[in-house]
């Protein structure tokens, strides 16, 4: 048991309203049942499964069969109490930090959207062991940062990807890149996931975000007076936001 872990700071006195600590951070074969789909298919966006059909979920999710699908850090080797993990996001504010060698020397390193980090090694770090996306601001990253040296998601042995799903897309997207094929429907019909992923993706090459968690974000930490309103649906949890309290509820450090 590591001392002082962020579960720790989350049972105290000032976020025991808030914590969950029972609720499910990833979504794997385990949740492919008629039963979870009328429950969750209620709710709309990342929040639900309300846009995407039972085929889609289900043949999705039975992709998803491994421990690599189920746990965070499924390759934890346990060599120390605490897991330390570096959460890196892309406003630039690391430019000029020399943080570099700081972030690599934890267990694990979360990036998210337009990780840029050819060229600045130094201070950013060049380790990525969870990148989290959605595909439309996977799509929106490398449109928006592609002159700045955004070309491609972070591929090394060590990466594991993190989707943040809100649409069918995404699910449709997953599916393809595990099965080595085109996508067969939807907005993204025709298109290659390897060209963004690379080929011969094993099933812990990816975990999927859980809806409940996502509304639980958003209800819980990141509650919106906008939840009120007839807009409530179209309203989630950045992909940020979404990775940090992702590794807040996952990392011990």
């Amino acid at each position: 048991k590591c001392p002082n872990g962020t579960k720790d700071k989350l049972r105290s006195k000032e976020f025991q309203d808030m914590f969950l600590e029972k609720i499910p951070v990833l979504q794997w074969k385990k949740h492919a049942q008629k039963s979870e789909y009328e429950r969750l298919k209620k709710y709309k966006g990342a929040q639900g499964w309300m846009e995407v059909t039972w085929d889609i979920i289900n043949e999705t999710l039975n992709l998803l069969n491994s421990t690599g699908n189920a746990y965070m850090f499924d390759t934890w080797r346990g060599l120390s109490p605490c897991i330390r993990c570096a959460v890196v996001g892309n406003g630039g504010i690391l430019n000029g930090s020399r943080m570099g060698q700081e972030i690599d020397s934890h267990d694990y390193v979360f990036r998210v959207n337009g990780a840029i980090i050819k060229g600045f090694e130094k201070d950013v770090g060049n380790r990525t062991s969870f990148f989290l996306f959605s595909t439309n601001t996977l799509m929106n990253s490398l449109a928006a940062y592609w002159s700045r040296g955004f070309k491609s998601v972070p591929r090394t042995p060590e990466t594991r990807y993190i989707l943040l799903p809100d649409h069918d897309r995404d699910y449709l997207m997953v599916q393809a890149a595990l099965t080595n094929t085109i996508i067969s429907q939807g907005r993204d019909k025709g298109k290659e996931p390897s060209l963004y992923f690379g080929k011969n993706l094993t099933t812990e090459n990816f975990k999927i975000l859980h809806p409940d968690f996502m509304r639980y974000l958003r209800n819980s930490f990141l509650y919106d007076p906008v939840l009120k309103t007839k807009h409530r649906d179209i309203y989630r949890p950045s992909t940020g936001a979404s990775l940090l309290l992702a590794a807040m509820h996952t990392c011990d450090q």
